[in-house]
């Protein structure tokens, strides 16, 4: 094999390289302490970059002057800069994640195994069969599980269709659920009217923990109404004389704000089995919608994949956003993509994250999740 090479290592947990190995240096000093196998430790002196254009965390590399025989570079750093691997019996090929989405819906066989991802980065696998590891709910596949599909049609009357059709939907409140069927938005599902639910909506549990907030006080006025004014004339005759009404019209025109907002939420106490543990939510204002797209972590790489990601589904809904407000907290990389997709972008002032509209529709996100989630059985892993 010609040239220098690298062991692509799922059980490392950063690139790690000999001082021979070609790399671009930094000069900048790096202060990891590896465990190697055999139980001992060994110091990076410094890091450096790959020749790859590839994104961060993927291209930073440490130099390990006791790494005697393979550069290394690690599974777990290519996934947290939104890489997606495949291991083949001849090839170790690394795809952009956004590039190879449609390839994995494509695949209708159950998995041989199954394993999860620690949150130092590593991936394990369970070594005995049908034995649940401590650290996670993934095991190893039973080969006949038996399959089920729901059938509405199969369900003998309205009120318990609308009771399922209430969890598919993520358990709503009837409010919010009766302006979505009345906007057109549920327009494809059988049997689903307004009608039917002011009749027959289920006052669920999982509705009540996903939505129960309690009422702000002091929001009422407490300015004193003005009353009628009562005379009494010299007769003793008692007149009361009605306030005058005005007949005022009062009339607004909003132009189209063609505004977006975007947040993202904190680390989520379980990482997915894709790796993912952030939610990026965004808000866009003209047409009231809320979309999320889940990230692997918060680095510049994999924001700008979620950020992608998002405005492809603007995009293909024929939606052009002009303006782009965000956190003061974004990176160099973040602004100039959002610059390059022709946006104008506002950073919120320091101090002032309310000022952000995407901060109340991550709470707005937050309560339908904590719907969906409890109307899942024990029995799911929450990863």
């Amino acid at each position: 094999m010609n040239g220098a090479t690298a062991v692509f290592d799922s059980g490392a947990t950063s690139n790690c390289f000999r001082p021979t190995d070609p790399s671009i240096k930094t000069n900048k000093p790096s202060k990891k302490v590896f465990h190697l196998p055999n139980g001992a430790t060994t110091k990076a002196t410094m890091e450096a970059k790959l020749h790859h254009n590839v994104r961060e965390p993927a291209r930073t590399v440490d130099i390990l002057p006791e790494l005697k025989h393979n550069a290394l570079l690690s599974g777990s750093k290519f996934a947290d800069g939104g890489y997606t691997t495949v291991l083949t019996p001849t090839h170790v090929l690394i795809y952009n994640a956004e590039d190879v989405n449609t390839v994995l819906l494509q695949i209708d066989k159950q998995a041989i195994l199954r394993g999860w991802r620690e949150p130092g980065g590593l991936w394990r696998v369970p070594l005995e069969p049908n034995v649940a590891p401590k650290q996670s709910q993934y095991v190893l596949l039973d080969q006949k599980v038996q399959e089920d599909i729901a059938n509405v049609y199969e369900l003998p009357s309205t009120e318990k269709i609308i009771r399922y059709l209430h969890a598919c939907a993520g358990f709503p409140t009837k409010p919010t659920w009766l302006k979505a069927i009345k906007g057109g938005n549920y327009a494809s599902w059988p049997h689903l009217t307004a009608e039917a639910v002011r009749k027959h909506f289920p006052e669920s549990d999982e509705t009540h923990q996903g939505h129960m907030r309690s009422i702000k006080q002091g929001v009422r006025s407490t300015k004193t109404r003005k009353e009628p004014k009562e005379l009494t004339l010299q007769d003793g005759t008692t007149y009361i004389v009605p306030l005058t009404k005005h007949n005022d019209v009062f009339v607004q025109v909003d132009d189209p704000k063609e505004t977006m907002y975007t947040d993202q939420t904190g680390a989520f106490p379980v990482r997915s089995r894709r790796g993912n543990r952030y939610i990026m939510t965004l808000c866009e204002i003209d047409n009231n919608i809320i979309i999320s797209e889940v990230m692997k972590n918060r680095t510049a790489g994999e924001m700008i994949r979620a950020y992608r990601a998002l405005m492809r589904r603007l995009k293909a809904a024929g939606i052009t956003p002009k303006k782009h407000v965000l956190d003061n907290e974004a990176s160099a990389e973040f602004k100039q993509e959002i610059k390059e997709h022709g946006i104008e972008y506002e950073l919120v002032p320091k101090g002032m994250h309310r000022r952000n509209i995407a901060e109340k529709a991550i709470q707005t996100w937050k309560a339908h999740a904590i719907g969906v989630f409890s109307g899942l059985p024990d029995s799911f892993p929450m990863s």
